[in-house]
């Protein structure tokens, strides 16, 4: 049998915005190649949680071509071509988007979900996501690159066609319980399993129906989050389920269809790692539950998500934040006459007071500088403009994820990597901070 597995990464959360592909080649049941190659995205813009799933940099795209450039080299290999991919809701759609995006007709391409057909080849299992399969398969890969992820895919699909006793795509509708998809110029059609909808009351948590998903796959299902997620709090996904269609639970039951773990605090949760909802949740997979543990990347792929920066950008107003937090942290004598009332009147920039001043304030904007290289962007711009992410339940800050990162950053600063006094100090005032906010939110 052949076909073409394929890939992206992309730099943010817009569908348009591919920083890599990658095409692996399948012909007679053997893989014959993988190929990768790096892309521009719009505006180079790249997103901070995504640098963290693939280490991909605006720097290392800079002098590639765009997708619409890279497109003419690109379609003849897949046009009229059997493609696959591992999720194929998000790949497709990146697809489809970015050629939107660029004006360019649709190829004609007939393709099939891996992710959906692997749970009628292998049931019961606690995930779906790639590197799980990957691992139960043996199949060993670098995780979250184009080319490695595409090949991934290739030698999944070929353990599950054996093990299905595929060999042709007509064979998909019986054997594998999915529909094949396809793309056209001026559409498509989606690749998708027989599934009935169950759509529930929401009467807890209103969704806007207007946003209703039904090709969605948490339309109609029953939906729990467990653990810290980076990319938002966990109303906000909350509330996306609810608008997709979907029905949020807070205790895994066996009515549960999806349990989203986030960051697990280990103090808590124990050796294994797993919160009770997660071994909850495994226990009823055990016992034949269809319910499916996802990652909050694999969340955030099947979910259309898109989270505005700050409107004060720390890289780009590094210096107003330095001067706040200089402010925000020094004695009253400490602190210029221009800072201290409204008309803002002149200081002498000569003087004792505004040359210690701004000494401390180049001392904050190299703390910042440390922590944006050092930790993720969006828990970075928590830590500076200390506002963090409380969960509900917890009834101490030692429980909060954000002060455990920011107490696990402080000590690898201080004790790891001997940052000096200073920093050490203006540290320990920032953390001070830190944990007397969550304090006051969680009273």
């Amino acid at each position: 049998m052949d076909f073409i597995t394929i890939d992206f990464e992309t730099a943010n959360s817009d569908r348009n915005s591919p920083c890599e592909i990658g095409l692996t080649f399948v012909r007679d049941n053997k893989i014959v190649e993988t190929k990768s190659w790096l892309i521009k995205p719009i505006n180079n813009s790249f997103n901070s949680f995504n640098i963290y799933i693939h280490g991909i940099r605006p720097e290392d795209v800079s002098d590639k071509p765009e997708f619409n450039e890279l497109w003419k080299e690109i379609k003849p290999l897949i046009d009229n071509q059997f493609l696959i991919a591992h999720n194929a809701a998000f790949d497709i759609s990146v697809l489809r988007t970015t050629l939107q995006a660029y004006q360019l007709p649709f190829p004609n391409i007939s393709y099939s979900c891996s992710y959906i057909f692997s749970k009628k080849v292998w049931p019961s299992l606690p995930g779906y996501d790639l590197k799980t399969l990957c691992k139960i398969n043996n199949i060993d890969f670098v995780h979250h690159r184009a080319g490695a992820d595409s090949k991934a895919t290739a030698e999944l699909t070929l353990k599950a066609f054996s093990f299905a006793g595929v060999s042709s795509p007509t064979d998909f509708p019986v054997k594998l319980n999915t529909t094949i998809g396809r793309l056209y110029e001026g559409g498509y059609k989606p690749s998708e399993t027989k599934r009935i909808y169950k759509p529930r009351d929401l009467s807890t948590l209103l969704g806007d129906s207007t946003k209703y998903n039904t090709e969605s796959i948490f339309y109609g299902r029953t939906v729990v989050f467990t653990g810290t997620l980076s990319s938002m709090v966990r109303a906000e996904g909350q509330q996306i389920i609810a608008d997709i269609g979907g029905n949020v639970g807070n205790t895994v039951t066996k009515d549960t269809d999806f349990l989203i773990v986030g960051q697990q605090d280990y103090r808590i949760v124990g050796d294994d790692g797993m919160s009770n909802k997660q071994e909850k949740a495994i226990e009823l997979i055990k016992k034949g539950s269809s319910l499916e543990i996802l990652s909050e990347e694999d969340f955030l792929k099947n979910i259309e998500f898109n989270r505005d920066l700050p409107k004060v950008e720390i890289k780009k107003d590094l210096s107003n934040f330095a001067t706040l937090l200089a402010v925000k942290f020094s004695d009253e004598a400490d602190i210029p006459s221009r800072f201290k009332n409204k008309e803002k009147s002149k200081s002498n920039l000569n003087s004792y007071t505004e040359i210690k001043f701004q000494k401390r304030v180049q001392a904050w904007g190299q703390v910042i500088e440390t922590i944006i290289s050092k930790v993720e962007y969006q828990k970075a711009w928590r830590f500076i403009t200390i506002k963090p992410n409380t969960e509900s339940g917890i009834n101490s800050a030692v429980y909060c994820q954000d002060f455990i990162d920011f107490t696990d950053y402080f000590v690898l600063r201080r004790d790891k990597e001997k940052c000096s006094d200073l920093e050490c100090g203006l540290l320990a005032a920032l953390h001070t901070e830190f944990q007397r906010e969550i304090e006051r939110k969680i009273k």
